[in-house]
């Protein structure tokens, strides 16, 4: 072999071999990576499959408290009263400006005389003409002269039981119709399910006045205001993200639609016109002062009609805002104006009278008195000196009103609303309104003043006396009552049944249960175990962020670390206003005081308080030996606004509860699992949490704490209280002196909230609410309770 040949042999050997090494190290690279593939594949399902273990060992830990709850749940869907009812739909136009409303015209063209027609016999078939008619600034009922004396009572406010003691009462102060709102969120408290019972029974209502000779006035809205959560407008509205309350928004309408199409068949056989006592209804409310889309009022009046309203339909605006309303806002051809306010302006008049020559002059609201607002200082009062001025002018001028309110009533529950005008204020539980019938329904000096004036009208008539006042009803002094019982916040929380299982919060208006029904009352609880030994405060670690909208009270294992509202935490300096009452706003309302415009309903992020659980969640591993640690965030809707001004958008944004991620871990990235229950404190609730067996009596309790070295919890705690009544329940008043904020349910009825900053001390409990015998009291305390509640005969609104 030549030395040539043998240098490529060996030229090809060392090539190959090059080659087979280099093959054989991208070949180990493959392998490396591959293997390195896998491994991080097998970490990652082992991750994973520990997140799912886990996950399932929360679930199990949540359906295990949750087993018999849930069952309870199922049996309080069948139990719900609410009815569904058909809806007989009218066909709204797809353009909801295009309507043809010349065939409700409340007045023919300029220049005819005869333009009422009081002749036409109902009798025969012939098209209904309103019985209430007017003309030259006068009201006539059947060809009668007529002047409209109402006074408002609100069913809804008001026991059944005393409806009619409050119509007799109305009667013999000489007034002749009675006047009521109608609460959309109250009837229609879930989507199509409708309830017209008990408390909302109108239809008995509205008979039983007119039994007693009272014409009634109705007004349906949809929206109301009346210092009423929502205005009376249902909160599950706002699950719709895009809802736009009173306007033509196509979902509101529809909305509406549906309502009407239950509500109306209700009463339009109680129409004068087919031998019932409605004489007038109402399109929406206060509507000026929110807007000035005349379409949208001329809708609802469209729908009205041609759902068979036939009676007179009006508006009802402020004073203030009819006198500077834009002329382009005209639905004056199809209703007719009436005023609200404590006293008249001649250019008010005067802008009645330039919509028609014969519009005659009513004021549909009379103010004799005002709403009270928690934390101010004093109960809302207003002089007869002021009522006579206005009242006397009234009847000077031949005009008509309704007094708002002749009876104010109670929020039962949690029905209040608040407002905005420069902050965020709640309405209280009572709505007394410094009416001439006070809220459990006594004669006032206003009410005897009316009365008077009135007479000395019926007079002139040759008519000499009105009807006997009915006595008041009495009233029962029960005194002191001792706490037995208590269920504490992890306890209570064990037996409410958890509705959802989330990754992120999202607000109460969001949820809805497998039968359709929407918890938008009351409280939306937050739950989330968290990891043992967790590492709060540090980078990577968990913090606490996120929207809330309410009043958040957070926890721990049943302990509360952090109080706050849309406007920041509570500070100690406020509870501590809260207890001393001092004439002035705590240091929290001052800082954050702010227009209307910036609006605290909007929801704001949580200030920063990792280091509050750090603290607090440190403290309780130390003495948790199962080292299971649960994050409770409570949120209340302490109320919905009911009324804002001109180009707010705050009723469509004012959801409840909180919004996206708030464990935050893990270079941000989220972790969570929620689950959300919430506490309603309906019938249903109540019964369910009355009859459960998890209540420990507060001897065996004190023991248990003295025994353990421990000290009461903080959080938010029920309290059971008996009370025996021998003879036949009276009125009576609770006083919750040495209490701090909650909400009190008498035999599984919900009588409303309580709040130590006042004005108002005690809270009216009606004799129907009460039996003879053993009566139980429960009392919701989020914060702070007292050793006794006490039941006193005389109220104390401040």
């Amino acid at each position: 072999m030549t030395p040539v040949t043998q240098q490529n042999k060996h030229s090809n050997l060392s090539g190959a071999h090059n080659f087979y090494t280099a093959h054989k190290m991208k070949l180990s690279k493959r392998f490396f990576l591959l293997s390195a593939i896998i491994l991080c594949g097998i970490f990652f399902w082992i991750f994973r499959l520990s997140r799912i273990l886990d996950s399932m060992n929360r679930e199990s830990i949540l359906h295990s408290q949750n087993e018999v709850s849930v069952a309870l749940h199922h049996m309080e869907e069948k139990k719900m009263h609410s009815k569904i009812i058909r809806e007989n739909l009218i066909t709204l136009p797809k353009d909801l400006t295009a309507l043809d409303l010349k065939h409700w015209e409340i007045f023919p063209e300029e220049g005819e005389e005869n333009f009422v027609n009081n002749e036409v016999d109902y009798l025969k078939g012939e098209r209904a003409t309103p019985a209430l008619t007017f003309k030259n600034r006068n009201f006539f009922l059947n060809n009668m002269n007529f002047r409209i004396f109402s006074g408002a009572i609100h069913y809804f406010r008001v026991v059944p039981e005393y409806w009619l003691d409050r119509l007799k009462k109305l009667k013999a102060c000489g007034l002749n119709t009675v006047e009521t709102y109608v609460p959309w969120n109250l009837h229609e408290p879930n989507p199509g399910k409708f309830d017209f019972d008990g408390m909302l029974n109108l239809r008995k209502f509205i008979t039983m006045a007119a039994e007693l000779g009272l014409y009634v006035i109705l007004r349906p809205g949809p929206y109301i205001c009346s210092e009423f959560d929502f205005g009376g407008l249902p909160g599950w509205l706002l699950g719709d993200p895009t809802m736009k309350v009173r306007t033509n928004h196509r979902t509101y309408i529809d909305r509406v639609n549906k309502y009407f199409s239950v509500l109306l068949p209700q009463v339009l056989d109680l129409q004068f016109a087919e031998g019932g006592p409605i004489i007038m209804f109402q399109v929406e409310n206060e509507y000026l002062s929110y807007g000035i889309d005349s379409n949208h009022v001329k809708l609802l009046l469209y729908m009205l009609r041609n759902y068979g309203v036939q009676e007179a339909i009006v508006t009802s605006d402020h004073e203030f805002d009819l006198a500077r309303t834009d002329r382009k806002f005209d639905v004056s051809k199809y209703a007719l104006h009436t005023i609200n306010g404590d006293e008249l302006n001649p250019q008010h008049i005067e802008f009645v009278k330039s919509q028609n020559l014969h519009f005659p002059i009513m004021v549909m609201e009379l103010w004799c008195g005002w709403f009270d607002l928690w934390k101010k200082k004093f109960h809302q009062t207003q002089d007869i000196s002021t009522l006579d001025s206005f009242l006397s002018f009234l009847m000077d001028q031949g005009s008509s009103f309704n007094l708002y309110m002749f009876i104010g009533g109670t929020n039962f529950g949690f029905t209040s609303g608040a407002i905005n005008i420069s902050r965020y204020e709640l309405i209280t539980t009572s709505y007394d309104y410094n009416a001439p019938l006070t809220e459990a329904g006594d004669t006032t000096p206003k009410y005897f003043y009316i009365r008077q004036e009135l007479l000395k009208f019926y007079k002139t008539l040759g008519i000499p006396y009105l009807p006997e006042v009915p006595p008041n009803l009495p009233k029962g002094n029960y005194g002191a009552l001792k706490v037995m019982e208590i269920m504490e916040w992890s306890t209570l929380l064990s037996i409410i049944p958890m509705l959802f299982q989330e990754k992120k919060l999202d607000y109460m208006e969001n949820f809805a249960d497998r039968s359709g029904r929407h918890y938008t009352f009351g409280y939306i609880v937050y739950s989330h175990l968290l990891r043992p030994k967790m590492k709060w405060n540090r980078r990577p670690g968990p913090h606490l962020t996120g929207y809330v909208s309410g009043r958040l009270t957070a926890m721990v294992n049943g302990e509360t670390f952090f109080v706050g509202t849309d406007f920041g935490p509570i500070s100690e300096d406020e509870f501590a206003w809260d207890r001393k009452m001092e004439a002035k706003h705590s240091p929290l309302w001052e800082e954050y005081s702010m227009d209307f415009e910036d609006f605290s309903l909007e929801p704001r992020w949580l200030f920063a308080f990792s280091m509050k659980v750090k603290s607090l969640t440190e403290g309780v591993e130390r003495h948790n030996k199962t080292n299971s640690l649960q994050l409770d965030l409570m949120v209340e809707n302490q109320g919905r606004v009911h009324f804002v001004r001109k180009g707010s958008h705050v009723f469509n944004i004012q959801r409840k509860g909180m919004k996206g991620s708030v464990m935050r871990e893990v270079f941000g990235i989220t972790q969570e699992e929620w689950s959300i229950k919430f506490l309603h404190f309906d019938k249903q609730q109540c019964e369910m949490i009355s009859k459960s067996h998890v209540w420990t009596t507060m001897k065996s309790y004190r023991r248990m704490l003295e025994d353990t070295e421990q000290k009461p919890k903080s959080a938010p705690t029920l309290y059971r209280i008996h009370l025996n009544i021998e003879a036949a329940p009276k009125d009576t008043f609770v006083n919750l002196n040495g209490w701090t904020k909650g909400v009190v349910i008498v035999n599984n009825f919900n009588l409303g909230r309580y709040w130590n900053v006042g004005p108002q001390r005690t809270l009216y409990l009606p004799a129907p609410l009460l039996k003879q015998g053993t009566n139980e009291i429960m009392v919701f305390e989020e914060y702070s309770p007292g050793k006794i509640i006490e039941l006193q005969d005389k109220p104390n609104l401040g």
